[in-house]
């Protein structure tokens, strides 16, 4: 069965730098058998993480770990380093990514961030993997961001690979906002064209948060964008503080079905997302309801696929509900 929403645990309660101890437990639903298993543990201390999953065998191994420090810091910007460690299936170290970030302000209200990732082996032999340049500035209500990478090619020279451009508009009063982002990689002619695009649209209000994000990719025929996926996550605050979003996620036909070109989006899954907080930690529940192929106008019974829980230092931000972003 496939999901459209692929979420580390760790990334969904845990922010990057937790200030104290925090556990994430995540339990997975056996869909066959019934019951709940426990797939991963993240534990988080002062700016070190690390996540254990169960083997197939049911041992527990480590996943991947990462530590960051801030190197320098003065009125101007910082200096941070990223450490992340990461394990095979058997719990050995398979690699050792090392990221260094620069990041400066600017005089309108913007930033400049150099990032450079080295990528070690197991014998420790480390050499530089990527570099990245992110500019954004700040005019008035638009706020523009572009990013550059830049990778070794075959000659282990550094080139641009890719490219992105995002543009962000927001309303005076800061509840409402349109952002365009997209991402441009090399051609085939040598220049760049564009390979993604995302328009997403966040609308608050009292106790809801409305977020409307549409994907284009190249069609199979033409090359040009076409619509590949819509998501529209509806967040409703409860007054005891607890959270439920739904996300429903439209493609260009339900599975299993083919569809006109000119045809309406089908509503191929909903999402269901609750958080809720005790005086122990965070419960954060995922389920999802999905058409069959007999009936791809009709949403079936509700499956619980996972449920985490956090206990210490949890974060008390809604669950991310969107896609992945893109690395």
């Amino acid at each position: 069965m496939r999901l459209h929403l692929f979420i580390p645990a760790a990334t969904i309660i845990l922010g990057p730098l937790a200030l104290a101890q925090s556990t994430v437990t995540t339990y997975t639903t056996d869909l066959l058998n019934g019951g709940q298993d426990v797939t991963s543990v993240s534990a988080s201390t002062d700016h070190t993480q690390s996540q254990i999953v169960h083997s197939l065998n049911g041992r527990d191994v480590p996943l991947e770990q990462w530590q960051e420090r801030l190197i320098s810091q003065d009125n101007n910007g910082s200096v941070t380093e990223r450490i992340v460690k990461r394990y095979d299936g058997a719990g050995q170290l398979a690699s050792t990514e090392r990221v260094v970030t620069e990041t400066r302000k600017t005089p309108d209200g913007g930033s400049s961030t150099r990032s450079t990732t080295y990528r070690s082996d197991i014998n420790g032999q480390e050499e530089m993997a990527e570099r990245r340049a992110v500019d954004t500035t700040v005019s008035g209500l638009t706020t523009t961001t572009n990013t550059v990478i830049d990778q070794p090619g075959i000659n282990g020279t550094f080139q641009t690979v890719e490219k992105r451009a995002e543009v962000m508009t927001t309303t005076p009063d800061k509840k409402s906002s349109t952002t365009t982002e997209s991402i441009y990689r090399d051609a085939s002619d040598g220049g760049f064209r564009e390979a993604e695009r995302r328009v997403t649209t966040q609308v608050e209000g009292p106790s809801q948060t409305v977020v409307d994000t549409t994907d284009y990719e190249p069609g199979v025929s033409s090359g040009a964008l076409q619509f590949q996926e819509r998501r529209i996550s509806t967040e409703v605050t409860a007054s005891d503080g607890s959270k439920a979003t739904t996300v429903d996620v439209y493609a260009p036909s339900a599975d299993g079905h083919v569809q006109d070109s000119d045809a309406a989006p089908q509503l191929k899954q909903q999402q269901i997302i609750t958080r809720v907080a005790g005086p122990t930690g965070v419960v954060e529940t995922f389920s999802i309801r999905e058409p069959s192929v007999s009936e791809p106008n009709h949403l079936g019974p509700l499956r619980q696929i996972n449920q985490v829980v956090c206990t210490g230092n949890c974060a008390t931000g809604a669950p991310v509900v969107e896609a992945p972003p893109k690395q």
